[in-house]
């Protein structure tokens, strides 16, 4: 059953998608969608207002899912990890953007920091983002269109960073956030009403501006901590730069100006896996992007591996298939062409 505030529908316009002012919305545009899928691209490029590209930490023991919900001023994402995973990203232009834990069992650290079960974390427009999920779990990512009307809290966020919230303004959060995506998805093809819309989101802007409001805590004293954002910054263009080299611990070290026992100690920290594995680990998904975006066209699957870093295809079969579940000459041979960038996944549904 539709919720009470679609009693209302009839008083209430349709949004208006293609932003022509004054025109009603066409029909058939749904207020919802979801993606449920087996790849890690897919689901990190579900969460459009994020830029996401990462790589997987352990294989994937579930379909990954995203469930979106277009509301007044802002977009609702659930998401249910498939496995653990890292990402980095960057927020888009003219929103602020706020994520936080959907469930007691999340693991996340987002921008070098470990995020707790009663703690958001919120992005200005264009800040780089940095998210890790240690283990398999599910978050919610709230993005808010920038402009008047914006509630105090959210219009002049000082920068990113983490507030903290008490256990149950972080519940009533995700119960509206649930309660939200489950009455666009009760809307069917034709969306919500403008004024349901707006019924739905004000609780929840509501809600986050009131904790972005509150001053951010101070750092602790004692002596100077490293700068785990800035370690993972400096990694990153490391490995962008050199994406096709074999790296070694010495090389992050060279690249982040710590000695190899701080650094392993951070990346641990970070990823809960060793530096090592974390080099291979984001070298296998490289190479199979390269992969299903090839298929069985192209250089031999050697001459692929060795572009990559890989020379030893017995090792990096035996690595693949654990990271995968399959090995490398299987990935070729079941690609198929991506769609176009901007067209909706294979496994998008409405």
């Amino acid at each position: 059953m539709r919720s009470a505030l679609a009693s209302s529908t009839t008083a209430c316009a349709r949004p208006d998608p293609d932003g022509t002012a004054g025109m009603p919305a066409p029909r058939g545009v749904p207020s919802l969608s979801r993606v449920a899928t087996s790849d890690h691209d897919e689901y990190l490029a579900a969460f459009a207002g994020l830029g996401l590209k990462g790589f997987l930490l352990a294989r994937a023991e579930r379909p990954w899912e995203v469930a979106r919900g277009r509301l007044a001023s802002c977009i609702v994402e659930h998401g249910v990890d498939g496995a653990a995973w890292a990402a980095r990203g960057s927020t888009a232009a003219g929103t602020v953007t706020v994520a936080f834990p959907g469930s007691r069992e999340a693991d996340l650290r987002i921008d070098g920091h470990g995020t707790s079960q009663n703690e958001l974390h919120v992005w200005p427009a264009g800040s780089r983002v940095f998210v890790v999920s240690r283990r398999p779990a599910d978050w919610f990512v709230v993005t808010v269109a920038t402009g008047e009307g914006l509630p105090p809290g959210l219009d002049r966020p000082g920068g990113a960073g983490a507030w903290p919230a008490r256990a149950d303004e972080l519940d009533r959060l995700r119960t509206l956030a649930t309660s939200a995506l489950r009455t666009c998805e009760e809307a069917g093809p034709c969306g919500l009403a403008s004024c349901e819309a707006e019924a739905l989101e004000e609780p929840i802007l509501a809600g986050l501006a009131r904790l972005a409001a509150r001053p951010r805590p101070s750092p602790g004293g004692g002596r100077p901590r490293v700068d785990r954002r800035l370690v993972l910054e400096q990694v990153d263009a490391l490995l962008e730069k050199r994406a096709s080299e074999v790296l070694y611990v010495a090389d992050l070290c060279a690249a982040t100006g710590l000695p190899e026992r701080t650094l392993r100690y951070v990346l641990v920290g970070e990823y809960g896996t060793s530096p090592v594995r974390l080099l291979r680990d984001r070298r296998l998904c490289e190479l199979r992007r390269r992969l299903r975006e090839e298929g069985s066209a192209g250089a031999s699957l050697a001459r692929i591996a060795a572009g990559h870093g890989f020379r030893h295809m017995g090792s990096l079969a035996s690595d693949y298939r654990r990271l995968f579940g399959e090995l490398p000459s299987e990935t070729r041979r079941s690609a198929a062409p991506r769609p176009p960038e901007g067209a909706p996944g294979l496994h998008a549904t409405a």
